[in-house]
């Protein structure tokens, strides 16, 4: 979304509240499957799936969930056909243009804060927002390098 710092945190798109509300309903069944495997019930994993399922965001995930589908049907080649796709989509979304994207949304974000009165309507949403940022982004950083380190072991076994 283009225009001003103001168009870009308080403008609206129908296109992005429609992505957000599709997510949020996927993500909640994440939430709610993170909880109750325990294969998967670990802080970062339930940490994640809350916060995306908040804010409406994990597109690079589709790949991954597709993957476990395959799995629980018993198709282990179709389960690694998966896993390239989740990488690509993973190191170009979360760790190529996260960064990006976080970085303009604190700047804007900072914009606002200068003058909370007149351009930011709650500074609980914006703590929160921000706060969501900073534990994402670490996530991020996390898995990128177990991604990496995977890739290179699969890569050193061939």
């Amino acid at each position: 979304m283009g225009g001003t710092a103001l168009d870009r945190l308080y403008g609206r798109s129908p296109l992005a509240e429609r992505l957000c509300r599709l997510t949020a309903g996927y993500e909640c069944f994440n939430l709610i499957a993170v909880v109750l495997l325990p294969e998967y019930r670990t802080a970062a994993f339930i940490g994640h799936h809350a916060v995306t399922c908040f804010l409406g965001a994990s597109l690079s995930s589709v790949p991954l969930c597709v993957g476990e589908l395959f799995s629980a049907a018993g198709l282990e080649a179709l389960v690694e056909a998966s896993k390239p796709p989740f990488v690509l989509l993973f190191l170009l979304l979360r760790t190529a243009y996260w960064p990006y994207v976080s970085a303009g949304f604190w700047q804007d974000s900072l914009w606002a804060l200068a003058k909370p009165r007149d351009r930011a309507h709650s500074l609980v949403a914006y703590a929160a927002l921000l706060g969501a940022n900073v534990f994402l982004t670490g996530l991020q950083v996390f898995w990128t390098g177990q991604i990496c380190a995977a890739v290179g072991e699969a890569l050193g076994q061939q």
